[in-house]
Parts: C-alpha cells; sequence; structure tokens
C-alpha cells in the first residue's frame, strides 16, 4: 500500500515519544496491557447551564508491561 510503513510487511508506527533515529521492536506475544485502574466517569451538568447537554469526564490508567526483556528489542541507526 502507498505511504504504509512497514519493515518485511509489519506494520511500523511512527511517535514524538520515540528517540529519532530508534527503533522498537515489539513481540505482541509478550506485551500486555494493564489496566491500573478502573474506568472513572464524571458527568457535570453545570458547564452547558444554557442548554440541554451533560458534559462528561473519563479517567483510565493503564500500563504496557513485557513478559520478558526478549520481548522488547531497540534497533539503532548507526551513523557513518
Amino acid at each position: 500500500m502507498p505511504g504504509r510503513r512497514a519493515i518485511e510487511n509489519v506494520p511500523l508506527h511512527v511517535s514524538k515519544a520515540v528517540t529519532p533515529g530508534a527503533i522498537w521492536g515489539i513481540d505482541q506475544t509478550q506485551a500486555f496491557t494493564v489496566i491500573h485502574r478502573d474506568a472513572e466517569i464524571v458527568a457535570d451538568n453545570s458547564a452547558f447551564f444554557t442548554s440541554d447537554r451533560v458534559a462528561l469526564r473519563a479517567t483510565k490508567r493503564a500500563g504496557l508491561t513485557f513478559i520478558t526483556p526478549a520481548g522488547l528489542i531497540k534497533i539503532r541507526r548507526e551513523t557513518i
């Protein structure tokens, strides 16, 4: 597919949080999402009191964890 980023047909996702020139390989069988706290949903009627609207805020605490260090690989581009 044109414009698709991949390494050997494995999708490559780009993030501003990664150092330029670095690539992180994550083995999906070794990575899990962990929920730290159930979602909290708060409704606020006062934010839109001039009409029939309600503001909602949802907060969820979660993280990413790996079973073994081998599930996470950092690839660095060496400069010549």
